[in-house]
């Protein structure tokens, strides 16, 4: 075996002076860089489609390609140093100039590749493509054949060790084999530690952290993961070390007990967001920026929302230059809902709201991602409903948040999403009760029917304080209906505002209940006005004695 060649850059067999300054894909350049120099590493890089790093991390010398999406980590294929140039310049033919001839010659460059380490991590791979398209019965065929291989005599100890880190991670994420998991995970950081491979060692320990807290024992779970920070020296391994630093504080933070320990989450996290290397690693630094945005929504004081909006606009960044666009999606999604949730300037954060999630609809359409289509139309028509509108634009605005709902509930029916469809119909009728244009009759029908639906779900026994919400708002459209039967409909009203009622001040919700007692006096007054034989109040009256409950409701993200 030859001795590890020193660090050098070189493109497609050309020299490192050649390569030029911009291209298609610079950033991702840079990245190998970056790594070739951290790694002390043979980087082969192509700026028009990504670049390939082969490092010297472990004899016999590795090739690890990224961004090329023809291998990815951590895929591993033993070359000798000086069939690198070769190899990368077939590569480089394939990938610039496809052909069937550059296939062919590229397929003849990797041929001599072929060793058990090879062809155990094709293996792996084949496991992990048929756990993400959920093939259960080839993601078990590519695992016994991992099995398999993983105890060939002539496999290095090191990437026995890495069969067994990976069979475990697809172990845990199927639900079962704990035990076997664990003892894996035990070899392979006894391994890992023996040939000094502390960032992979500690690797091992963190998902065996995973494991612990999967089979509920939380306070070994962190032990373990402690133990895992340990053994990687941040200065070295900074990735890994912020990588292992964010999960024990996603496990703090699902098992915290109190605010304290909610605090303590937040500031792993965002250390663990300081120490992540944005330069050498993009997308895990955007990750971790979004996840510590979400925290802070979550569990942040009333500041939250502006603390989260930083992160989010930095992850996004991120993700703008080398994340998918799903990624940069999602960050605009969570971002809408930060301004929605932020105190000062009403009409300006509302507006920037919807300018995010629009930008978020752009990915996640309805065929696509059906989920996140219907959270940001629902969020989307809380918004417009809030914002503040001159009267000439207020029929705009509602119409555009009926709109939106309508959209919602192609996604949230009864049957699949009984929470969410519920939350929509209840907002969807106040949308229509409340609009000022068109057929005021037909409008309250509508949303009586909505409430109604609603109401299919929230039932006292389960929901009651929803239940008393829709029921109050129920009240108000038949309150409100001009119908030749209104001594009756205000009768119905009433019965609602009542059971309402009751429920708000079993509940303790005191301003709900002051709320709903001025509605059911305006009713009463205008009850004896009929019986007496007047005329009832002005309709806008009982509108304004008793305006809509949770008119706003937001889907959890």
């Amino acid at each position: 075996m030859s001795a590890h060649p020193s660090p050098a850059l070189i493109t497609g067999g050309l020299p490192a002076a050649d390569l030029p300054a911009t291209g298609e894909r610079p950033a991702l350049v840079s990245q190998a860089q970056a790594l070739a120099r951290e790694q002390g590493a043979l980087v082969i890089a192509w700026p028009r489609w990504g670049a390939a790093m082969i490092t010297p991390a472990a004899p016999p010398l590795g090739l690890v390609a990224g961004g090329l999406g023809l291998l990815s980590p951590p895929d591993e294929l033993t070359t000798l140093p000086e069939q690198a140039a070769p190899l990368a310049a077939a590569l480089a033919t394939l990938l610039d100039r496809p052909s069937p001839a550059a296939a062919a010659a590229a397929a003849a460059a990797l041929a001599p590749l072929a060793t058990p380490e090879a062809e155990l991590w094709r293996v792996v791979r084949a496991g992990w493509a048929a756990a993400r398209a959920r093939d259960w019965a080839q993601r078990e065929q590519a695992l016994a054949q991992a099995r398999a291989l993983a105890h060939v005599p002539a496999l290095s100890l090191c990437a026995r060790a890495e069969a067994l880190l990976s069979l475990s991670i697809l172990d845990l994420e199927a639900g079962y084999g704990l035990a076997q998991s664990m003892a894996r995970l035990d070899e392979a950081a006894t391994i890992f530690a023996g040939h000094g491979r502390g960032a992979q060692a500690a690797l091992a320990r963190w998902v065996r952290a995973q494991a612990l807290e999967r089979q509920g024992r939380i306070e070994a779970a962190r032990r373990e993961a402690d133990a895992a920070l340990g053994l990687i020296d941040p200065a070295f391994a900074p990735t890994v070390y912020a990588l292992v630093l964010a999960g024990l504080a996603t496990m703090t933070l699902v098992h915290a007990t109190g605010p304290g320990e909610v605090q303590a989450a937040i500031v792993l996290l965002a250390e663990a967001v300081e120490r992540c290397p944005t330069a050498t690693n993009p997308l895990l630094a955007a990750r971790l920026l979004a996840t510590l945005g979400d925290t802070y929504q979550a569990h942040d004081d009333a500041d939250g929302p502006r603390r989260a909006l930083a992160c989010y606009q930095r992850a996004a960044q991120l993700f703008e230059r080398s994340g998918a666009p799903e990624d940069l999606a999602t960050v605009h999604m969570h971002e809408g809902s930060a301004w929605q949730g932020l105190d000062g300037d009403t009409r300006a954060n509302l507006l920037r709201a919807i300018n995010c999630y629009q930008q978020a609809l752009r990915s996640f359409t309805l065929a696509t991602h059906p989920a996140e289509y219907a959270l940001i139309h629902n969020n989307l028509a809380t918004a417009y409903l809030k914002l503040p509108m001159d009267p000439e634009r207020d029929v705009m605005r509602q119409a555009l948040a009926i709109q939106s709902m309508q959209e919602a509930l192609k996604v949230y029916t009864i049957e699949e999403h009984p929470r969410e469809y519920a939350m929509v119909q209840n907002n969807l009728g106040n949308a229509l009760q409340y609009l000022p244009s068109g057929d005021r009759i037909e409008k309250l029908d509508r949303a009586i029917e909505a409430y109604h639906e609603a109401l299919r779900v929230r039932s006292r026994h389960r929901a009651p304080v929803e239940y008393a919400v829709t029921m109050s708002n129920l009240a108000n459209a038949y309150a409100n209906l001009p119908a030749e039967e209104r001594l009756q409909m205000l009768g119905l009203a009433e019965h609602c505002y009542d059971e309402a009622l009751e429920i708000f001040r079993a509940e303790g919700l005191a301003d709900q209940a002051r709320t709903v007692a001025e509605a059911i006096a305006a009713v009463q007054r205008d009850q004896l006005t009929i019986i007496s034989g007047g005329h009832a109040a002005d309709l806008n009256s009982a509108a304004v004695a008793a305006p809509p409950l949770h008119s706003g409701e937001r889907v959890g993200e």
